[in-house]
């Protein structure tokens, strides 16, 4: 990833509809930029790192490279969206306004 990353905290209720909308982010950032990258991205559960306590019950997501220069709030509302919506099952709302966070640059 790039140097400047930002660490943000998912409520862990969210991590799944989450990888969802990252799959169609990536596939979209690729068709956008070909220096995008998967890793540009990446969504950790904290039991995957095997920590407790401190973050437990959240994941982290790390977003830096293409995904955070190029992510804008209206690229998530007309290109992202659209795609990523009849993905998901539930939390749709909260997991908008998460993509409107990460593009705004509200951690």
């Amino acid at each position: 990833m790039a140097e400047n990353i930002r660490v943000i905290a998912v409520p862990d209720h969210l991590a799944e509809e989450l990888e969802r909308a990252l799959a169609v982010i990536r596939d979209e950032m690729r068709t956008a930029s070909p220096d995008a990258r998967d890793s540009d991205i990446v969504l950790e559960r904290q039991v995957d790192r095997g920590m407790l306590g401190g973050f437990a019950g959240e994941a982290l997501l790390y977003v830096g490279g293409v995904v955070a220069a190029t992510m804008t709030r209206k690229w998530v509302e007309e290109v992202l969206w659209p795609r990523v919506k009849p993905t998901l099952e539930k939390h749709s709302h909260e997991v908008f306004d998460l993509l409107v966070r990460i593009a705004e640059g509200h951690d």
